[in-house]
């Protein structure tokens, strides 16, 4: 009985001292499940905007963005609230992370991942291909009229993604290019083409087998009709007739359990052909 408390006593000093190592796994766990949840996002946010065309010409027939600077540059409206609203920034205040000069445009996303809401800045500005100097359109720019020429072929983004994990704000930033530029002509050409026929067929229930010469067909036991690869036989009708004797049958009918294929088939009219003799059945 001592023995038993004596255990008892040192599991529960053991398992005291384990439950805040397991509490701080669980928790080390949740954090690094949420960054990764901010990296593949950001990541998420340049492939979708690689994807898209970088600019297409206005058109008034059409109401919806269709390039990089409809949804990412629309026009030169200043932001309403500050740094917490999107909006053309010039000379007002930044957020952290975004470009410390140069005029760009923000724009503000909300995805969801799991359970976590995450929130992306996006700060696009023009740049000048050669120098990498921030370049500012002409006004009225304005993606949705004639007037959305863009000033520069590169654009310079930045994507903040911030999340809370318990009281503790956390941010992603990543900077990188997009350009207007050709398609790279691919370096590897690759085709190929598959051709299959199969071809089976049942006559009013007679089984149609082809022969080492031609085509036999199987009507009933201890007799078969056979034609030659060409179609036609020597006789009028073009079948040549062949019987075997009760119980047995010429190697190619269903069932043959014959050593060799030898087919002696006599005409209507003419001496008896060979189609093939002297060679061993391969289902033997």
């Amino acid at each position: 009985m001592v023995e038993v408390l004596v255990a008892i006593v040192l599991f529960a000093i053991l398992s005291t001292a384990a439950v805040p190592l397991l509490i701080t796994s669980l928790r080390a766990s949740v954090v690094t499940k949420l960054d990764t949840g901010a990296k593949n996002l950001t990541q998420q946010r340049f492939d979708l905007m690689r994807n898209m065309p970088f600019r297409i010409a206005y058109d008034p027939l059409v109401v919806t963005s269709r390039d990089i600077l409809d949804q990412y540059y629309p026009n030169l409206v200043a932001p309403a609230g500050g740094v917490e609203t999107k909006g053309f920034v010039t000379t007002q205040a930044r957020r952290e992370g975004e470009p410390a000069s140069g005029p760009f445009y923000r724009s503000k996303f909300t995805p969801t991942l799991g359970s976590t809401t995450y929130t992306q800045w996006v700060a696009v500005q023009f740049l000048s291909p050669t120098t990498k100097v921030p370049v500012a359109p002409a006004s009225p720019y304005n993606a949705f009229s004639l007037n959305d020429l863009a000033p520069s072929t590169l654009l310079g983004v930045t994507v903040i993604t911030e999340w809370k994990i318990r009281n503790q704000s956390k941010r992603y930033t990543v900077y990188s290019q997009i350009g207007d530029v050709a398609p790279a002509t691919p370096l590897l050409a690759l085709e190929g083409r598959v051709t299959a026929l199969k071809v089976s067929s049942t006559l009013g229930g007679h089984d149609l087998r082809p022969a080492a010469r031609g085509w036999c067909r199987q009507p009933g036991r201890g007799h078969r009709q056979c034609h030659d690869r060409r179609g036609v036989g020597t006789g009028s009708s073009g079948v040549h007739h062949a019987r075997s004797p009760p119980g047995r049958c010429p190697s190619g009918c269903p069932g043959s359990a014959g050593r060799y294929r030898q087919l002696r088939l006599r005409q209507r009219r003419g001496p008896v052909r060979r189609l093939d003799a002297g060679r061993p059945d391969p289902q033997d």
